[in-house]
């Protein structure tokens, strides 16, 4: 997962734009709180952009711009393959796909 807003993300708590896609990534919305299965193997990524910054403003600690770090990284069971410094539209890049290559060839 690249900077999935696992435990939601502050900004569409207090945004109207994109309804109602945005009412999934609320702070406690029912998407967010999707059980674990245990056939499935949890990789995360998560983007720390403006790190030297302290990021967006409207976002309580490290994020991408647009989702908190915390909550990418929200539940022990994700295996964080790292963090980035990009934005969430950045999240897609040679780097990331560099940390999680092994994870796609994995046999």
């Amino acid at each position: 997962m690249l900077g999935t807003p696992n435990a939601g993300s502050p900004l569409a708590d207090s945004a109207n734009i994109c309804m109602p896609a945005t009412l999934d990534i609320r702070s406690g919305a029912n998407a967010t709180k999707a059980q674990m299965n245990p056939n499935v193997k949890y990789y995360i990524i998560a983007g720390d952009w403006l790190h030297d910054f302290g990021g967006s403003p409207l976002i309580p600690g490290p994020d991408d711009g647009l989702v908190a770090v915390s909550s990418v990284e929200s539940e022990k069971y994700f295996q964080s393959l790292g963090r980035t410094s990009h934005s969430h539209a950045e999240l897609l890049g040679e780097q990331e796909y560099n940390m999680t290559r092994n994870v796609l060839v994995e046999r």
